[in-house]
């Protein structure tokens, strides 16, 4: 039966079941409390209820995925999801902590990762203990541990572990104290952990990143400038441009690199900070570039031109707009 209600009388109903809804749990205690079935009620109220049904609905269903989120680092089952752990979090401080409370998961470590934790233990300081300690642990805990191999692709080392996480999304949990690797690997849908870096209060305020690229040689911080098919190294350091050659970088001095991936070109500017092998430069600005008006928009007429030589150097690679 539907009844037939004036829009003034509706409005007068919703008011009053407005009030009720407050104290309700459930849609049933809502129906019991009118003394109505369901579909009753919301013939009787009209499209004033059926509001009200939806916001009753998605509070409850984002109360539960906020309480969820709150006492869980993943809402994943141990039963079914692993850990894949990126090289990045050895930098950061109280990883056993996070370690620790993932210990009911299986954790996955590429080879990439581990060629990266085997040169990272060589350092004496927070990246290269910690970098033991991960190593250690698989060593003693080897049922808590896969190791897993990826083939060396045009893709980037962070590139190749999201892409291995998004073939296996259903499984799979990241890991990671990389910004950028995060937001990339959470555009595609992966199920994302990131841990903020905490670096010593000596520091200056702004983040400090490890320029990869660089070598330590003695007491010596090295970088070979160059350009290729696949990516370029320009070093500016006291006014002077170097584009070939070993060059050995001084703290002030600016890197710009560019890189060609499978759809995209990154760029990157760093600013050397100090003369060591990790957290030693300042990530001044980055940016992927897909065709050429990104390359127009670029804030500075040196990213530019650092940019369109690439490129002119990538025969038929990429940018074809």
């Amino acid at each position: 039966m539907i009844f037939r209600k004036t829009r003034k009388k509706i409005k007068k109903d919703f008011v009053k079941t407005r009030k009720r809804i407050k104290n309700a749990k459930s849609l049933q205690g809502i129906t019991k409390k009118q003394r109505l079935t369901y579909p009753k009620l919301v013939a009787c109220l009209s499209i004033f209820f059926e509001k009200i049904i939806q916001k009753f609905s998605k509070s409850k269903k984002s109360n539960s995925n906020t309480s969820q989120k709150k006492n869980n680092i993943t809402s994943k089952s141990p039963l079914s999801t692993k850990v894949v752990l990126d090289a990045s979090i050895t930098r950061t401080q109280n990883l056993t902590k996070f370690l620790d409370a993932l210990s009911s998961y299986v954790f996955i470590l590429t080879n990439m990762t581990i060629v990266e934790l085997n040169k990272l233990k060589k350092y004496p300081d927070i990246s290269g203990n910690n970098a033991r300690y991960i190593l250690n642990l698989a060593t003693k805990k080897q049922d808590k541990f896969e190791v897993i191999f990826l083939e060396e692709t045009k893709l980037s080392v962070d590139d190749s572990i999201v892409q291995y996480c998004v073939d296996n999304i259903d499984t799979t949990l990241l890991l990671t104290a990389d910004k950028g690797m995060a937001s990339n690997a959470k555009k595609l849908g992966v199920e994302t952990k990131y841990i903020d870096c905490v670096g010593n209060i000596s520091e200056p305020k702004f983040n400090l990143v490890t320029l990869f690229s660089a070598r330590m040689l003695g007491n010596k911080l090295l970088i070979s400038t160059f350009t290729s098919a696949r990516k370029s190294i320009r070093v500016l350091s006291n006014d002077k441009t170097y584009e070939e050659g070993l060059i050995e970088l001084k703290s002030g001095d600016n890197i710009l690199i560019a890189s060609n991936k499978k759809d995209y070109i990154t760029f990157s500017h760093y600013k050397i900070i100090s003369i060591r092998p990790e957290n030693n430069c300042q990530l001044i600005f980055s940016k992927r570039i897909y065709e050429r008006k990104d390359i127009n928009s670029l804030p500075k007429a040196e990213y530019k031109n650092f940019i369109r030589n690439f490129n002119h150097n990538l025969q038929n690679q990429l940018i074809y707009h």
